[in-house]
């Protein structure tokens, strides 16, 4: 099975199986687990592991997350992909 077969939604098709990818690339983690609705917690990724791989995001996808405002609301992986979809199209605007 394939990270787009778990990690594909119409809306968020290209940014959230990168995302995918990455926790898979970086962490091991198993492809099956991580879905658009998968929270960070239940992953077993302490906080610290966690502002580092929303580091890794911002690299990956050449732009600035407000870790400072926004961390308590991106609890899930979907999270993470819509709040990046929001800055691509306020980027692509």
């Amino acid at each position: 099975m394939t990270i787009e077969t778990h990690c594909y939604t119409t809306r968020m098709a290209t940014v959230l199986p990168i995302i995918c990818q990455l926790l898979v690339d970086e962490f091991d983690l198993p492809a099956d687990q991580l879905t658009e609705v998968t929270a960070f917690e239940t992953l077993g990724l302490d906080s610290i592991t966690i502002v580092e791989f929303m580091f890794m995001v911002e690299e990956r996808f050449n732009l600035k997350l407000d870790l400072e405002a926004e961390p308590a609301d991106m609890k899930t992986i979907g999270d993470v992909a819509r709040e990046i979809e929001k800055l691509i199209s306020r980027t692509t605007a």
